[in-house]
């Protein structure tokens, strides 16, 4: 008999056939026919060493699956007020919603950081500037800003984190690499970058990482108000 096996077989050899379709050899255990096993859901496909790889689910699990999902499918429901059948024109207009939200937002803060750039005065002087609430993203813009309009010698831009600060550090004269090094050792710190702009954390506080960047600067630092 032909049967499909990933190794040699000797002695008893149980045969599993689904006429038609497959015959194998098998350890497991068996129904005498594929109605005992109920329902059968196909849950996944990938592209697996050369073949397919596929998940599935039998049985009870298939329809606890099926049930669970109906389940998430009316709580989301409820939470978009939505019908069922309309869910994903639902989540593809707030989808839109929140990405022109994000464009108004970003322009705010545009304006915001202009404001607090254009109200300090030129300077040469190392720059330590604290803001809060800011995303990484927006920390770097901030800094970016202050250092092409010439407000420091170097940028040190904090906003709180978790644990500590998140940081940026800028500068068109100065290599950023080798002064995040320093501070990091000093600060408990992470990050990288270009000699230009560093981002990154700091695990310290507030007065620590203002006097340790005081000092790697050899000079004195102002803030913005």
């Amino acid at each position: 008999m032909d049967y499909r096996s990933k190794k040699e077989i000797e002695g008893q050899v149980r045969l599993v056939e689904i006429p038609g379709a497959d015959c194998c050899a098998c350890c497991g255990t068996h129904v005498e026919r594929t109605g005992e096993i109920g329902m059968v859901k196909f849950t996944g496909m990938i592209n697996y060493k050369g073949g397919v790889r596929i998940s599935l689910l039998c049985g009870m699990r298939a329809l606890e699956d099926y049930e669970r999902k109906q389940e998430q499918i009316r709580q989301i429901s409820v939470l978009l007020s939505a019908k069922q059948e309309s869910l994903v024109e639902a989540v593809e207009r707030m989808k839109q919603e929140s990405a022109e939200k994000d464009g108004q937002m970003v322009g705010l803060y545009r304006q915001l950081f202009g404001l607090k750039c254009s109200a300090m005065a030129p300077g040469d002087s190392p720059l330590l500037v604290l803001e809060e609430g800011l995303s990484p993203v927006q920390l770097r813009q901030y800094a970016n800003l202050l250092m092409e309009e010439g407000r420091g010698s170097v940028i040190l831009a904090l906003t709180p984190a978790k644990e500590g600060f998140h940081y940026v550090l800028a500068s068109r004269t100065e290599d950023m690499r080798l002064l995040s090094k320093t501070l990091n050792g000093k600060l408990s710190g992470r990050g990288g970058g270009s000699p230009q702009m560093v981002q990154g954390s700091f695990a310290a506080g507030e007065s620590m990482i203002r006097e340790t960047f005081s000092a790697c600067t050899d000079g004195e630092t102002y803030e913005s108000k």
